[in-house]
C-alpha cells in the first residue's frame, strides 16, 4: 500500500516533526480502533435505571426514620404548650378513647400533631370555667342586668358554661368540613396535574409531591 497518497491529508505539524506517513496512519488507525471498540462498549453495557431510583428510596426511608427516632425539643414559643401538657397528662386526658376520637378529627381537619391535641383538649377544659367565671363576674360582681332573676342569672351562667364546653367541637367540625370540601373540589386538579406529571416522565413520589405543593 502507498502512504504516499495520504500524505496531503496529514496535518503539517506530523509531516514535519519526524514522523513518517506509514507511522501516522497507523497511530490515526489505532486510535479510530480504540474509539470504535469504547463505543461498542457503552452500547453493549447493560445498564440498570432502577438502581438510582433504589438508591434514592433507600436513602429516603434512612431519612425519615432518622428524623422520627430524633427527640423534638421545645422552642421558646411552646413554653406554654408545656403547660398544656403538664395539665392533660396529670388528668390522664390523652389515654381516653375520647382522645384518640378527638386525634382522628383533628386529622381531618389537618391538625395531625400531638401538640394540636394537647391544645384542644387543655381548650376544651378550661374555656366553659373560663366563660363561666367571666359571666358570673358580669352578673353577679358587676350587678350588670339588675332586671334579671337570681334564677334567669344561673340559668345563663350555666348555659355559657354548656357552650363553651360545646364551642370547641363545633368550631372542629367546621375546620374538617370546609377541608373536607376543598379537597373535593380540588380532586379533579390534582388528578389532572397527575396525568400531567406523569406524561412528563415523573415518578409517582415527584408526582405526588408536585401536585401536593
Amino acid at each position: 500500500m502507498n502512504f504516499a497518497n495520504f500524505t496531503h491529508l496529514l496535518p503539517y505539524g506530523l509531516l514535519h516533526s519526524g514522523l513518517s506517513a506509514e507511522d501516522a496512519m497507523i497511530g490515526t488507525a489505532a486510535l479510530a480502533a480504540v474509539l470504535t471498540v469504547i463505543a461498542v462498549w457503552n452500547g453493549l453495557l447493560v445498564r440498570d435505571p432502577t438502581g438510582a431510583r433504589i438508591r434514592e428510596l433507600a436513602r429516603r426511608r434512612d431519612s425519615l426514620m432518622s428524623k422520627l427516632r430524633t427527640p423534638t425539643r421545645h422552642s421558646s414559643r411552646t413554653r406554654g404548650l408545656g403547660f398544656m401538657h403538664q395539665v392533660v397528662s396529670r388528668l390522664k386526658l390523652l389515654s381516653s378513647d375520647k382522645a384518640r376520637n378527638t386525634a382522628d378529627k383533628l386529622a381531618q381537619a389537618g391538625m395531625r400533631s400531638r401538640d394540636a391535641l394537647i391544645a384542644y383538649l387543655f381548650t376544651k377544659l378550661c374555656l366553659p370555667a373560663a366563660l363561666g367565671g367571666c359571666a358570673a363576674v358580669l352578673f353577679y360582681g358587676l350587678g350588670a342586668y339588675n332586671n334579671l332573676t337570681p334564677m334567669m342569672r344561673l340559668v345563663v351562667v350555666m348555659f355559657t358554661m354548656v357552650a363553651a364546653f360545646s364551642l370547641p367541637e363545633i368550631i372542629l367540625k367546621n375546620m374538617a368540613d370546609k377541608r373536607r370540601n376543598k379537597l373535593r373540589l380540588g380532586l379533579p386538579d390534582a388528578l389532572d396535574l397527575m396525568v400531567i406529571c406523569a406524561e412528563a416522565g415523573l415518578s409517582l413520589d415527584s408526582a405526588l409531591k408536585r401536585v401536593a405543593r
